[in-house]
């Protein structure tokens, strides 16, 4: 069946999805997209080596070569819309994202592994789940996204962000880095609130505020002692 953007007249090979079953128990089969050979081995390396074996022939004669995928519609369609010259597709959740980067680095897709990058970052992203986008982010071994995520981490605290699946990906090394962090930012916090020995009362001259000055002898003759 197909009901995508992606069905090209002249296509030469056709990409199948998986059925998806993540939307409540509805059962939503395969979705066929009519693509060009050239074009994905253009975007991914992977595809280029995929296109370059020979081919078993099409069944029954005549018909477009299948190849079927275990990626839902929606991620074939995330990667493809970043490979085509089309609109970019709109990322609304990390539940959208994340399996589209998986399956960007599974194939290769550089174009679709820089613009989820970008959409990883996504400001309600780092809001709501800083955790989840570090976990994603370390487990792809983004640098950067990880560095943004850490910091997001600071604001929010771990022990108030909930579990989540993304999380098992976390390796013991990415989360005590990221613990690590925050012992030093916590105590970078506290020495701010440390005054030095240099600060000191204007008018008493005492350190830290600490000592008072006596009552001058014309407050005590006012008061009648």
């Amino acid at each position: 069946m197909s009901r995508t953007l992606f069905n090209f007249p002249d296509a030469d090979i056709v990409l199948r999805s998986a059925h998806d079953t993540s939307k409540g128990n509805a059962l939503f089969e395969p979705i066929d997209f009519s693509v060009h050979r050239c074009v994905l081995s253009a975007a991914s390396q992977f595809f280029e080596g995929l296109f370059s074996l020979p081919q078993p022939p099409s069944k029954p004669p005549g018909r477009l070569p299948v190849i079927p995928f275990t990626e839902t519609e929606a991620v074939l369609d995330t990667l493809l819309r970043y490979i085509y010259p089309v609109p970019k597709p709109v990322i609304r959740s990390l539940e959208e994202l994340a399996p589209a980067l998986e399956a960007a680095h599974k194939y290769d897709v550089q174009a679709a592994i820089d613009g989820l990058r970008k959409n990883l970052v996504a400001p309600n992203f780092l809001r709501k789940h800083p955790l989840r986008v570090y976990a994603v982010a370390s487990r792809y071994d983004l640098e950067e996204e990880a560095r943004i995520a850490s910091t997001a981490t600071l604001a929010a605290g771990l022990h108030t962000q909930p579990l989540h699946e993304d999380l098992k990906a976390m390796t013991a090394f990415a989360y005590h880095r990221l613990t690590v962090l925050h012992e030093l930012r916590a105590t970078a916090a506290i020495k701010l609130l440390e005054l030095p020995d240099e600060v000191r009362c204007r008018l008493c001259s005492g350190a830290h505020y600490a000592r008072y000055p006596e009552p001058h002898k014309g407050a005590a003759l006012v008061s009648g002692r």
